[in-house]
């Protein structure tokens, strides 16, 4: 434990935002891969500057639906079985 002396915990909230900000990353990598990747469209990344509006609406409806079931409240946080 020598190696976490003077290292100051992170906060209930800066977890949470941590924890939101890896959550739409890990969303809106998943879109793009799915925008370039599909087989019956060119696989051009210039697609995703066409739809920026897609990435957006994305991210909005993710926090809606976490924040209505509580997966950034610290007691879900903190359980794994209550994340899933």
């Amino acid at each position: 434990m020598s190696h976490l002396k003077g290292r100051m915990p992170l906060s209930l909230t800066e977890r949470r935002v941590i924890l939101i900000f890896m959550d739409l990353i890990s969303v809106n990598i998943s879109l793009f891969v799915y925008i370039t990747a599909r087989p019956f469209y060119s696989r051009n990344p210039e697609r995703v500057l066409d739809h920026p509006g897609w990435f957006i609406l994305l991210s909005i409806i993710w926090l809606v639906w976490a924040w209505s079931f509580d997966c950034y409240e610290s007691r879900v946080m903190h359980r794994l079985s209550l994340s899933l």
